[in-house]
């Protein structure tokens, strides 16, 4: 809120109803509220309207005989007239020198006090600094040491990529090889088949071979099967670990981050608050 000269005068005013003594400190703390910078100026002005009691006196100086005989009845009324200017002139001298003599002691005063209120809060805002930068050394190490988990991290899971990628190289390899094999017993099945047309006499041991070679493949098929469902089993796992261990380094890295912004907005804030007014 905004500090106005009504705020700062009806304050004033108020502390003088309470019987307490103006000042910069008082009025703000009847405020509740604004700067030494603010209400300074405005409080000089309250006290420049205000006058103490007017002081009136009468001559002082009697007529001077040589004066009361040359003039006779017109001399006294000059010089009562002259006098009571005179003492007015002094008079509101006197008040103008009162009101600036109050209002400096009240600044005086109330710059001590300022002084004082300055310096505490100055070693209060240093000492909080000082934490803050303390904080922001811990967090900076922990980010450190986070990114450089991270980066192991990501240099752990490229190899087991690279290890994973050579694996499935070798298992389509040996799949491709599998496959090859199984051709060639189907050729060799079809040959026999054929030839246990042209031959019925051996078409018994052709029908044994035919079962062992449709054994063999049937094997064959099984165990490319059970490998190929264990590579993507272990492939799977493996991959949900690096994800989940990814995550979690990203999460860190960006509770971090916001503890690091954080730190500074306080610091920011801490060196505005510590400039003067």
């Amino acid at each position: 809120m905004a500090i106005r000269s009504d705020d700062v005068f009806e304050a004033a005013n108020a502390i003088v109803a309470d019987g307490g003594k103006v000042s910069v400190q008082a009025v703000r703390a009847k405020i509740g509220s604004g700067s030494f910078s603010t209400i300074g100026p405005y409080l000089k002005e309250w006290f420049s309207c205000q006058s103490p009691a007017s002081i009136t006196t009468s001559p002082t100086e009697p007529v001077p005989q040589e004066i009361v005989e040359a003039l006779v009845e017109v001399a006294p009324k000059i010089w009562f007239v002259a006098a009571n200017l005179a003492d007015s002139l002094i008079a509101a001298e006197r008040t103008s020198i009162t009101s600036e003599r109050t209002m400096l002691r009240a600044e005086l005063e109330d710059s001590a006090a300022t002084g004082e209120l300055i310096a505490a809060e100055l070693e209060g805002s240093q000492a909080h600094i000082s934490k803050l930068i303390e904080a922001s050394a811990a967090a900076s190490i922990t980010f450190e040491a986070l990114f450089a988990e991270q980066t192991s991290a990501t240099h752990v899971a490229e190899t087991r990529a690279t290890a994973a990628e050579a694996t499935i190289t070798a298992q389509a390899a040996q799949l491709f090889e599998l496959q090859s094999v199984a051709e060639q017993l189907r050729r060799e099945q079809e040959i026999l088949t054929n030839r246990a047309a042209a031959a019925e006499g051996s078409a018994a041991a052709q029908s044994s071979r035919i079962a062992d070679h449709q054994a063999t493949i049937d094997q064959l098929r099984n165990e490319l099967s059970n490998q190929t469902d264990d590579f993507k089993s272990r492939m799977e796992s493996q991959t949900n670990d690096f994800i989940s261990r990814i995550n979690y380094l990203d999460g860190e890295l960006a509770r971090v981050h916001t503890q690091n912004s954080e730190l500074i907005k306080l610091l920011t804030d801490a060196a505005i608050e510590k400039q003067p007014i």
